[in-house]
Formats: structure tokens, C-alpha cells, sequence
């Protein structure tokens, strides 16, 4: 099975399509869908103005939101990979059972928002290596 993924409202919805790609093969994962749509202005992922939102839309199913705006590329690939990472943390380590059960931990210090900060610059670093 391969993943049908739509790139919505971005300016290079080709790019952002292979790049998912790229990160389901990295991330060594397969969902049936994943949508990712452009916003151009934030107020729609959230009250503490983050820059993506990653959806668990149903089993296997996901939807990405991410703020374009005047971003370049390096930094909405950086958006998106980071939120491809909440979509191996759904697939592979249950994600939904930990954000029910870790309200007490600061949001920035819960192991799904570090490994996504920390491993997602990597990940589109290697993936501009890969098409030049």
C-alpha cells in the first residue's frame, strides 16, 4: 500500500509531496493518507500561535496544517517534517494514549515535542542533500 498524500495551497505542491515522501520512508512509515494544507495566517492551529498542527484524523489517516506566510522553504519543510514525526509518534508509539496522560509535563518538555524539535533539521538537511 502507498500513501496518497495531498499537498493543499502551498506554492510547490510537487516539492512538498515528494518531501512527504521522503519523510515516510525515513521515518520508515506508511499511513494511508496524509494531507497537508498551507495557512496563511495561523489563527486556525491554535492560541499559542504555533506554526504547524498535526491531526489524527482517523486510523492511519492524517492532517497537517502548516503556517506559510512569508516562511521560506527551509523553515515550512521544518514545519512539516516536525509534524511528520507526531505522525510516526501516532503510527509506531501510540501518541494518542500520551497526550491523554501527560498534562502535568510543560508542553516544550514532553518527549514528543523534544524529539520532534530536535530530529527534524536533520531530516530536511538530508533531504536537500538528496535533490541537489
Amino acid at each position: 500500500m502507498f500513501t496518497q498524500i495531498d499537498a493543499v495551497g502551498f506554492n510547490d505542491p510537487t516539492l512538498i509531496s515528494t518531501f512527504i515522501k521522503f519523510l515516510c520512508k525515513e521515518l520508515q512509515i506508511n499511513p494511508k493518507t496524509i494531507t497537508v494544507e498551507s495557512m496563511h495566517n495561523n489563527v486556525y492551529l491554535s492560541t499559542d500561535r504555533s506554526l504547524g498542527l498535526c491531526i489524527d484524523i482517523e486510523h492511519e489517516e492524517f492532517l497537517i496544517m502548516v503556517y506559510e506566510g512569508n516562511r521560506n522553504i527551509t523553515e515550512i519543510c521544518n514545519t512539516i517534517a516536525h509534524e511528520m514525526i507526531h505522525v510516526k509518534q501516532y503510527l509506531k508509539e501510540n501518541l494518542n494514549h500520551w497526550i491523554s496522560t501527560c498534562g502535568e509535563v510543560p508542553y516544550s518538555k514532553r518527549w514528543w515535542e523534544v524529539e520532534a524539535r530536535s530530529d527534524s533539521p536533520d531530516l530536511v538537511k538530508k533531504f536537500a542533500e538528496s535533490i541537489k
